[in-house]
């Protein structure tokens, strides 16, 4: 009897590494789908308005009454916008990563859309003292560009992220 527990014990100390091994595994993977959604939403939201990319000036933060470019996308997504009720951020997926236990529910999301990439900006002096100010949101040149990624390294240093050409990976 002393023997089998033993050799359970054993067994059972071999396989808990793989299983927490498979877990990390499962989250990245559910990350990557959430990724993949919001691709899918960005294409989708390209579609409709003439190749533009959502507007956002600043990270997304329900607290700070900011949400774009989630609020742009949610349309395309089949899952509600993150809530902002007394005090307390309920988020799900694919708002929210599988892995953060803390961003999204300040925040309301996990991921961060990277407007400066995609967007250009520019000034220029129109009459003394008045300037016109430009924005072309049009998708990034470069199909490796990030648009949207995890907004810490949580998957074991590593970062999922949505690229320009609708890629998903770190």
């Amino acid at each position: 009897m002393i023997v089998v527990i033993s050799v359970v014990g054993v067994l059972v100390s071999l396989t808990v590494p793989a299983l927490a091994g498979v877990l990390r595994s499962s989250r990245r993977a559910a990350c990557a789908a959430n990724l993949h959604a919001f691709g899918q939403a960005f294409a989708l939201y390209r579609a409709t308005y003439k190749d533009l990319m959502p507007f956002a000036d600043a990270p997304a933060d329900l607290r700070a009454q900011r949400a774009s470019p989630f609020d742009k996308l949610s349309p395309y997504v089949d899952a509600p916008m993150p809530l902002l009720a007394q005090d307390r951020i309920a988020v799900a997926a694919p708002y929210r990563c599988p892995v953060d236990h803390t961003y999204a529910l300040d925040t309301g999301f996990s991921y961060y859309y990277q407007p400066s990439l995609t967007m250009a900006v520019w000034a220029a002096e129109v009459d003394a003292g008045y300037a016109q100010v430009q924005f072309a949101r049009r998708q990034a040149d470069d199909p490796q560009t990030k648009i949207l990624h995890d907004f810490r390294p949580w998957h074991d240093g590593h970062i999922n992220a949505l690229r320009a050409d609708g890629s998903v990976g770190p």
